[in-house]
């Protein structure tokens, strides 16, 4: 913990105290760094400046440009251990040390001080000024340990920047290799000052003088003004100006983190939280193993939309969190333990669980309306240990067919997996844990959700809502009239009249009403223009009407058609398409009626509440 500074201006919010600080000098700073007093909440991302924004970073500083305001965070000695730390990096190398080492507390009395903003900046200045930056050599071998050379920071005693190399800079900082330093010895044009070595020097007088007279530079005016400006800017000039947060609520400090940190791009809570795990994991990295679970699931056959949070979720409610919200109580290290733990399984869970929506019930990333209608099912695998052979056998029919059953209501009603989200994955898992141990129990799923007043049940409005909807949602609906075409092989949705028919021009040809062509364009994607077909019939259909489509047909097979599809009399032009379509949405809501066990007459009022 940084000692001494004043407190010069404080602000309350909610309870928390925000104070700006008397600002520091670098030395003092980089002297708590390297005494661990500043340490790295597992929240923050790892180090990732190049060399030349480092290079920018010391030319801004000692030409006296602002490097902004930085954000310390106080944790107080009986609150550190409750936290992962990690030390500043001294040394970087793109290969062996890209990571920052775990820090270890060791009774600090005083407590600590995490850098919640400027990581980036003063890992540098320890970069630069106490350590080392090794990087591969352009054309390099990644598994040739000297391509990466160790490289100092020095700077040009001789000449400024202007003159050399980088016109937008004033004085020449480079990273270079001891080789490179002997190497310019013999050219005038340069002097290389190792950055380093005035971390030492105390008196910039007697320091400096000695330096110059000992490289014959003491007429160089350059470099006098170089050593005297560098001195300044380490030893006398404030330069590191912060706020001191002394909240100790973690969620509190998450929150300011976000907003501090957000930059214009969102930053999310999983994100800290996920960092937070990954600092937890003892042998895996929880970051690489989620995303790389992310990209495993959206490639399963057509692919899905799935998100890190969504897995994170899982590993939560899969391993028997029993509070499962995004929250730092949450992420103890006893569940990350569990978690890590049960990784495989929990991996192995989840792509079982997208196999099954896929080829057990043709679900993609353009048809499956809520990605978290995964997890119950993903839950029911882990607890049945069930696998990918598993699930494409006879016996797992019976299984299939009712998660198939649940999984479409659930996506179909709306707001099952809406707000309180946390609280319906908490009873799926529950009523699974405990009354679907020999088989998935749509009954039991039922119950369970109308107990938590999101029923599965539908009245009349919703079935009109549902037979007017498009897109995904009208994947479901069609998988609920037509359960019988094979959703397991490669299939499409066809639009029954097909879509170039449906342009004003055309319409105007048959002298269609404004009315009528404005009413025959709001139901081209409606469910009742839809229908499955084999990719194989649909690429010989193309954009044929269906009465053109029909007549090529032999008569068995265009009588089959007509049926599976409950086609009806299709009309020959789109003169007649409203009234076919009627026809045909009628027949669907009455089926649909019996499916669901929809009293007809029923309204919203009867209606349980979401």
């Amino acid at each position: 913990m940084v000692t001494g500074p004043k407190r010069v201006w404080e602000k309350g919010v909610g309870g928390r105290t925000m104070a700006f600080q008397t600002p520091l000098t670098i030395a003092e700073v980089l002297k708590d760094i390297s005494s661990n007093r500043y340490v790295l909440p597992a929240i923050q991302r790892k180090f990732e400046w190049k060399p030349e924004q480092i290079t920018n970073l010391f030319d801004s500083l000692m030409r006296e440009y602002p490097i902004g305001t930085f954000l310390f965070w106080h944790v107080e000695a009986e609150r550190v251990e409750d936290f992962k730390f990690y030390k500043f990096m001294d040394d970087y190398h793109q290969r062996n040390k890209r990571r920052n080492e775990p820090w270890q507390p060791f009774g600090e009395a005083n407590g600590v001080t995490a850098v919640l903003d400027g990581q980036q900046r003063l890992t540098a200045l320890n970069i630069g000024l106490r350590g080392s930056y090794a990087r591969k050599r352009k054309w390099g071998r990644w598994d040739n340990p000297s391509a990466f050379p160790k490289r100092t920071l020095h700077l040009n005693l001789n000449a400024p920047a202007s003159t050399v190399t980088d016109v937008e800079s004033k004085y020449d900082f480079r990273f270079l290799t001891e080789d490179q330093v002997n190497a310019s010895e013999s050219d005038d044009r340069f002097h290389w000052f190792r950055v380093a070595e005035v971390r030492d020097w105390s008196d910039l007088f007697l320091d400096a003088s000695a330096y110059l007279d000992d490289h014959s530079l003491e007429k160089n005016a350059h470099a006098r003004l170089c050593l005297s400006r560098l001195w300044n800017l380490v030893h006398k000039d404030a330069v590191i100006s912060y706020y001191r947060e002394s909240e100790q609520d973690i969620e509190k400090v998450l929150n300011i983190f976000i907003r501090v940190n957000s930059g214009g791009t969102v930053l999310r809570y999983s994100d800290l939280l996920l960092s937070m795990a990954t600092a937890a994991f003892a042998t895996l990295d929880a970051r690489e193993e989620i995303d790389d679970c992310v990209d495993e699931l959206n490639e399963v056959m057509k692919g899905f939309a799935f998100t890190q949070d969504l897995v994170l979720k899982s590993c939560l409610v899969l391993t028997g969190v029993p509070s499962i919200g995004f929250k730092v109580r949450n992420f103890t290290t006893s569940n990350m333990s569990a978690i890590e733990s049960a990784w495989p399984r929990i991996r192995e869970a989840l792509r079982t669980a997208a196999l099954i929506l896929s080829r057990r019930m043709g679900y993609d990333a353009h048809t499956l309306t809520a990605g978290s209608v995964i997890i119950p099912i993903a839950h029911y695998v882990y607890r049945r240990g069930l696998e990918e052979h598993d699930i494409n056998k006879s016996r797992f029919n019976d299984d299939a067919a009712a998660i198939r059953d649940w999984t479409r209501r659930a996506l179909l009603k709306r707001g099952t997996f809406g707000a309180g989200l946390d609280t319906t994955l908490q009873k799926a898992r529950d009523v699974i844990n405990q009354e679907c141990i020999a088989g998935f129990s749509t009954a039991a799923m039922d119950a369970a959700f109308a107990s938590i007043g999101r029923p599965l049940r539908f009245v009349e409005e919703e079935l009109d809502d549902l037979l007017d909807s498009r897109g995904g949602s009208a994947f479901s609906v069609l998988a609920l009239l037509f359960p019988d075409f094979g959703l397991t092989a490669e299939f499409h949705i066809d639009h029954v009249f097909p879509q170039r028919d449906f342009t004003i021009p055309k319409m105007r040809k048959l002298d269609l009403e404004p009315a009528e062509q404005q009413a025959i364009l709001d139901r081209r994607d409606r469910v009742a223009n839809l229908q499955f077909l084999t990719k194989t019939d649909n690429l010989e259909k193309a954009a044929k009407s269906p009465t053109a489509w029909l007549a090529g047909l032999s008569n068995t097979d265009r009588a089959a058609r007509v049926g599976d599809a409950d086609l009806g009399n299709v009309p020959d032009s789109m003169v007649g398409f409203i009234e076919w379509y009627e026809a045909r949405r009628e027949r669907m809501k009455t089926r649909l009626t019996e499916l669901l066990g929809v009293a007809l007459g029923s309204g919203m009022a009867g209606a349980e509440p979401e």
